[in-house]
Order: structure tokens, then sequence, then C-alpha cells
């Protein structure tokens, strides 16, 4: 239902947001739902217009590699804005650039809409890039300088800028740029799919710890080694505790790597049946640059979380977050599963006030001021 309203593009009353994002929202992963929410929030005030719903729903280009998919979209982007001039002239409000990857239309929207844009970032530009690790060192400074560029052009032609944390908006403020924080929203679903547990639960485990995440992008594949090693490692120790990897090209990539304390589920529609039957959530990765969007969709799924200093960055302070080196994930994970054998509901409490501070309402409601503050 939603992404068939994305696609009408005569919408009457309402005035229009145009937003330019270059992932299918039916991927299910948690960007898209964080793009999700944001639309729905939107929605409350503004029709919202997603160009590229159209060309995932006509074509088959979403199944396609990551680079050919989004050259795609950014030309198709970029032909639609040209198409549409008087559209986004006379009846548009914002046009919202999401990320840093539609960075052709991006350009586009600067010399024909300057005064229109808004940005919607993951994270920080060049700080991110610089973590980020190719074969290739030409690859990494191109990336490096690209990361920089962009978040040079978000702060000089961007009437305001959409953070993912209160940490990345300090950061954004810093450049004097006007910010808002929409953060990963909570709220509970009521038509998700009930009573599957994908073959995970047995008797021989007691704990279950889970990764998710696009493991076609780098710093989720280097999770899922780390947590391969771990496993294994684990063992050793307690032979109660498993270890459950979910999300896209996950099986591809460590299917043949499955044991009695590891499962590999390959992509997952609805994660949040994984979550139920889950009781910790894992986040080793070493890069830096954002707030990590996993760390928050485990927290409000009632999982306690075992992150990196690195992966920690922006997230809510709470007792359901452990924040460790990867050298100490196996003590940590250990004790904490010790922990819940002991007292199986201890900082139940804490999840309702979690759940609270990421709340649609709440978040929607802070974004649409923002927008009609920052209005001309």
């Amino acid at each position: 239902m939603l992404l068939k309203k994305l696609l009408v593009h005569q919408l009457m009353g309402k005035p229009i947001i145009i937003l330019l994002d270059h992932k299918p929202l039916s991927q299910k992963d948690g960007q898209a739902n964080y793009v999700s929410s944001i639309i729905k929030g939107l929605s409350a005030r503004y029709n919202v217009i997603a160009p590229s719903e159209l060309l995932f729903r006509k074509t088959g280009i979403k199944n396609l590699g990551w680079v050919t998919r989004t050259s795609i979209v950014n030309a198709f982007l970029a032909f639609w804005l040209l198409r549409n001039i008087n559209l986004i002239k006379y009846k548009t409000k914002f046009i919202i650039v999401e990320d840093r990857y539609v960075f052709l239309p991006f350009m586009l929207s600067i010399i024909l809409f300057r005064n229109k844009i808004l940005s919607r970032v993951s994270d920080w530009g060049g700080k991110y890039a610089s973590q980020i690790n190719f074969n290739l060192s030409i690859l990494s400074y191109i990336f490096i300088f690209y990361g920089k560029l962009y978040e040079s052009l978000t702060v000089k032609f961007s009437k305001g800028i959409i953070a993912p944390s209160e940490f990345v908006k300090q950061q954004i403020i810093k450049r004097n740029k006007n910010a808002v924080v929409f953060s990963y929203i909570y709220e509970p679903r009521e038509n998700n799919i009930k009573g599957m547990n994908f073959g995970f639960l047995d008797d021989e485990h007691d704990i279950y710890c889970t990764l998710v995440g696009n493991y076609d992008y780098e710093p989720n594949a280097d999770a899922a080694n780390f947590i391969l090693s771990l496993a294994t490692n684990i063992e050793i120790s307690d032979r109660g505790i498993k270890f459950i990897i979910a999300g896209h090209r996950s099986k591809e990539r460590y299917g043949h790597s499955a044991k009695r304390n590891l499962q590999i589920l390959g992509f997952v529609e609805d994660l949040e049946e994984v979550y139920k039957k889950c009781h910790i959530g894992l986040n080793p990765s070493t890069t830096l640059g954002g707030t990590s969007i996993k760390n928050i969709e485990y927290l409000v799924n009632g999982l306690f979380v075992i992150t990196t200093p690195e992966a920690a960055e922006g997230i809510i302070e709470s007792n359901r977050i452990r924040i460790v080196r990867r050298e100490d994930f196996v003590q940590e994970i250990i004790g904490l599963a010790n922990k819940l054998r002991a007292e199986p509901n201890f900082d139940k409490n804490e999840i309702k006030r979690i759940r609270q501070y990421y709340s649609f309402s709440k978040n929607s409601t802070e974004l649409l001021k923002f927008l009609e503050a920052i209005y001309d």
C-alpha cells in the first residue's frame, strides 16, 4: 500500500516532497525500513513522490548488482527531474536527497532547484569514507575524496539535514547547518507473520545471539567473518549459546560455515520474528562515521546489545547495551548469557523507555516541525 501511494504523480491538496533514493523500499533491510518510516511521517502533511519506486516496480533492475542498479537509478532520476521541472518548480516544497548514492540527481537539483534541497544522511561523509577498506588503494582515495565532496556539497546547498541521531546532528550543527534527528522508529506491527522459528530453535541451546545485515556491504561482511570465528571460540567454553546470521547474501557467503552452534538463515523478510526468539544482538563493526540502525533495531525489539565503541556512536544510553572491544566479545557474551539464565527478566522495564525514545509519533512530530521552521 505504501509503495502504491508513492507512485502517484498528480496528488491533490497537500504540498509535494520528492524523495531521491537509490534503494528499493521492498528490500526490507534496516535502511529501507528507516526511509519508509520517514515517508510515513511526512505523509501526514505532504504528498511524497519517490520516482525510483516507479522504476523498480516497472523493471527488474532491483535484482541487478549494486553498481549497475545504482547507475541506472541515477540516470533515471536525472531524467525524471528534467521531465518534471514544472511540477517541481511550482508544486514541490522540498526535494529530499537520500544519502550519497544519488549524486547525479543531487548535482542536477543543485543547478535547477537549489532552494528546495534537503538531505538525509546516515553518516557524516569523510569520516565514514576513510574507514572503508578497498583492496585497491586508488579506489580508497576516490571514495574518501567523494565522501568529503558529498559532505561539503550537503552543507553548502541543503536547507536542512535529517540525521539519524543526536551524535550525527551535532557534527552537522558544527558546520552551521540546520539539522533534525529522525531516529529509527519503533512501531508495533499487527500483521506480521506469527509462529515461525526458522529451524534454529533446538533443545541443545538456551541463549541465541544474532547478527543481521546486508553482506554485500563490506563492514557487515567483516562482522560476519568475525562471528564465524567467535562461534568456534565460544563453543569451547559454553555449548548452550547459538549464533544466528541473517540477511541478504548470508546464505551464499556463509552457508558452508554452518555448524552445531552457528546457523545461517539467508534473507529473512520479517526480522522481527528472528528478534523475538533471540536474546542478544551483536554488532562487532569497526567502521566509524554514523549511527548504526542495526543496534537501534535490536534494542527496540527487546534484545540486549553487545557492540563495539565504533558502532555504538549515537545510540541511546542504556544498561541493555554492552560496549566492548572485539577481543572482549567472548567474555561479554558468556557473562551476559549466564546473567540471563539466572534472571531471565532483568532490565525488562528499560525496553519501554527505549521504545518511547524511538517512537514513531515522537520522531515524526519533530520532523514535521523542523520542515515548517525552515520553509521560506
